[in-house]
């Protein structure tokens, strides 16, 4: 019967047999060949990558990972630069996948910061091994949030509608407060907003129970129905962020200096 020390011995040789990336110094080498790659799709010249990677003890030499932590900051992106491949092995499981991301813009919305945790990952373990390349097969379902400040919205809003000359964007109370000029209707107006955020369909953010105010007078049902309509959906995850549904939101905080969207958070399949 082996010895505590030939027990040990035995467990540090199994680590090292499994190949390069999950025993020992090599895990070092998958972690910076990983946040090369994923870099790869991220632009700005002060962009910051990492990857980090724990293995869940003995069960690596089968690619068992307990987690991989991806960070990144001041970069931009035009969509979600991150996709599950179904096709692949799935052989390779992560125990929680964490999505740490700040200061970066995402096709012209700044976000503040983006987290999520999606236990139940899979993940070619066979090509981790050979090419040192993390593919993801499999995504599970975990929490996630996205914050967007004050400022940055109040841009974003100015830059997505046509109609909107000028914006001011104030946040009190848990409503967001919107002043400025355009034209709507073929009617150049000053306008007034007062509004709650409220998550649609998962994917959309709509202004909701709002206050319309026109040239400094109460708009109409009308005239009020027609701003919103061009207006709504504020934020639309999918067709103005490219996010292919990632994160399912069901609650918006609205805060002094910033909003944040909170849901579900998975990694969608790649598309076609």
């Amino acid at each position: 019967m082996a010895d505590g020390n030939g027990a040990v011995w035995w467990s540090l040789f199994g680590l090292g047999i499994a190949g390069g990336v999950f025993g020992g110094s090599q895990i070092a080498v998958f972690e910076r060949a990983a946040a090369v790659e994923i870099g790869s799709n991220l632009a700005g010249e002060r962009k910051t990558v990492s990857v980090h990677a724990v293995p869940n003890g003995f069960a690596c030499l089968w690619g068992d990972v307990q987690s991989v932590t991806i960070q990144a900051e001041e970069f931009q992106v035009d969509g979600l630069p991150l996709f599950t491949e179904p096709s692949r092995s799935k052989a390779g499981r992560v125990g929680t996948l964490r999505i740490r991301l700040k200061r970066f813009d995402l096709r012209g919305l700044i976000c503040a910061e983006l987290s999520a945790d999606i236990p139940n990952c899979r993940f070619d373990f066979a090509l981790a091994l050979r090419a040192r390349k993390f593919r993801l097969s499999k995504s599970g379902f975990g929490e996630g949030f996205v914050r967007v400040e004050r400022d940055a919205l109040e841009k974003f809003i100015l830059k997505k509608y046509q109609e909107i000359e000028t914006i001011s964007v104030e946040l009190r109370g848990g409503k967001l407060i919107a002043e400025g000029s355009g034209t709507f209707l073929f009617v150049k107006s000053k306008f007034f907003v007062i509004a709650d955020l409220e998550p649609v369909n998962g994917t959309q953010i709509w202004l909701s129970n709002a206050k319309v105010f026109l040239d400094g007078v109460p708009a109409t049902e009308g005239a009020s129905r027609a701003l919103l309509q061009s207006l709504n959906p504020v934020i639309d995850e999918n067709r103005d962020l490219n996010l292919y549904g990632a994160l399912k939101m069901r609650e918006v905080i609205v805060r002094d200096q910033y909003v944040e969207l909170r849901g579900e958070a998975h990694i969608p399949e790649k598309p076609r």
